[in-house]
């Protein structure tokens, strides 16, 4: 049996309630899938709204003026800082 775990607390089965699981993903929770032994079989992680670094519909023009914008040191002047090279 596929136990349902929110936060590291068992909150039931698929078995003892089947809209279990629909009402935590409506509730945006992270859900865990443990075994009987309690190994992790999987996870649900909830798509996150709002702005995000990965932007799907970003250009190569966008990113492009986000990176020359940016006041984060390149790779190579990382590296350089740290005496590798």
């Amino acid at each position: 049996m596929v136990s349902l775990y929110v936060s590291g607390t068992k909150v039931g089965t698929l078995d003892e309630n089947p809209d279990l699981l629909k009402q935590l993903i409506e509730a945006g929770q992270l859900v865990e899938f443990r075994s009987d032994n309690g190994t992790e079989l999987g996870i649900y992680l909830p798509k996150v709204a709002g702005d995000s670094a990965w932007e799907a519909g970003l250009t190569r023009e966008e990113i492009d003026r986000k990176v020359r914008e940016s006041k984060r040191l390149s790779m190579n002047d990382t590296l350089k800082r740290f005496g590798v090279e």
